[in-house]
């Protein structure tokens, strides 16, 4: 075993090969150094050859990148990191496996930025199977933007905006190839930022800032897939969450939830201050999205054949429509449930469910009814609009 070490120098940069084992430990305790445990890889700046550790500086004022390899990189652990750097693991995409259809091509005509038509000539796509994969540009117009695919017919996909996609824009499917079996984030006052990552559980308390970007999380847990707490800054976006993964998003400060593609996946925020969300759910989970105490919500939120109520509300300050609005169908409950008082403004809202569009405090309504007076009461200490 050889030991690195890049005496007060920030890490800048350094690639981690595959391995079964623990790839990353990071704790600013007991010395002036924090360590990361890995197999492989090769450090830039100073350019040097790992064997099993890396040792750096555990004030991290710099920005710093860990680029991982496809397959198994083991866990992740940060604590008590210290610095103004932001800490980004990158993971690494591969080509998707389609069913049928390219994988790669030019956009074909009347593409926009929220849908791209497939390449004249190509073979179709199977519907659907697109879903939650990753949407990336890489020349023309809205070069470099990368996002979620929302839904796909035979010849054309629907994403979440990409400012600049026309026709002619080159385009690949991708998935993240990269996984990560548990990462643990606690007290770190560095920002911690993961893309392109399939992460089997993500666990954090009390960090400055966390961010997931293009992001996979599709492993169920009783105890959320994802549990964040105590942070002051939460972002996810552009990510799949499926197989009945859940996210849980408690007492953060500011939260963004945005571009994000779930199947048969759930979130709930619970305490939190600020919430921005605009979410595509699909299918499988009771309740997909559920705001519990929190004091401001803008929320875009497409559900759609959830087993239960497509959208909750319970014990909120403020709820607004934002992004894609409050669409949906298909839901076996109620389109959106209001328990515990609050302001709920549903202007605009299509989303139904089997038993009615909303039930607030055990009365059932539709948006056509509320939208007859522009305010009405109909518990006490709950405001719905309409």
């Amino acid at each position: 075993m050889s030991l690195v070490t890049l005496a007060s120098t920030p890490l800048t940069s350094v690639t981690l090969a595959s391995s079964p084992t623990n790839v990353v430990s990071i704790s600013s305790e007991p010395a002036k150094f924090i360590t990361l445990n890995s197999v492989s890889g090769a450090v830039h700046n100073p350019n040097v050859v790992l064997s099993t550790h890396v040792t750096v500086a555990k004030r991290q004022d710099t920005d710093a990148v860990f680029t991982l390899a496809a397959g198994s990189e083991g866990n992740f652990t940060a604590d008590g990191i210290s610095g103004k750097g932001v800490i980004t693991i990158q993971g690494t995409y591969v080509a998707s496996t389609l069913s049928s259809g390219v994988q790669t091509g030019i956009a074909g005509a009347a593409s926009n930025s929220t849908t791209l038509n497939k390449p004249t000539g190509a073979a179709n796509w199977t519907t659907n199977n697109l879903r939650g994969k990753y949407l990336r540009i890489t020349a023309g117009g809205g070069a470099g933007a990368a996002v979620r695919i929302r839904s796909n017919t035979t010849t054309a996909i629907t994403c979440w905006p990409i400012v600049g996609l026309t026709s002619g824009s080159t385009f690949e499917i991708v998935d993240a190839a990269s996984i990560l079996s548990t990462v643990t984030l606690t007290r770190n006052a560095a920002k911690f930022k993961f893309v392109g990552v399939k992460i089997t559980r993500l666990v954090n308390d009390s960090n400055t800032e966390i961010e997931c970007d293009g992001c996979h999380f599709n492993t169920p847990n009783v105890n959320g897939s994802v549990l964040t707490q105590n942070d002051n800054v939460v972002r996810i976006n552009n990510c799949y969450v499926d197989a009945a993964a859940s996210v849980i998003i408690q007492a953060a400060k500011r939260v963004e939830f945005d571009s994000n593609v779930m199947d048969t996946g759930k979130v709930k925020f619970e305490s939190c201050v600020k919430v921005d969300t605009d979410v595509d759910a699909k299918g499988g989970a009771s309740t997909p999205v559920w705001f519990f105490s929190c004091q401001s919500i803008d929320a875009g939120c497409a559900v759609s054949n959830a087993t239960g109520d497509g959208i909750k509300f319970e014990s909120c300050m403020r709820a607004e429509q934002a992004g894609v609005g409050w669409v949906g169908s298909g839901n076996t409950g109620y389109g959106v449930r209001v328990e515990g008082g609050g302001y709920v403004n549903g202007t605009g809202a299509t989303i139904t469910g089997n038993l009615n569009d909303l039930i607030c405090v055990d009365v059932a309504t539709s948006w056509s009814t509320l939208a007859s007076s522009y305010v009405q009461i109909i518990a006490a200490g709950t405001h719905i609009t309409a």
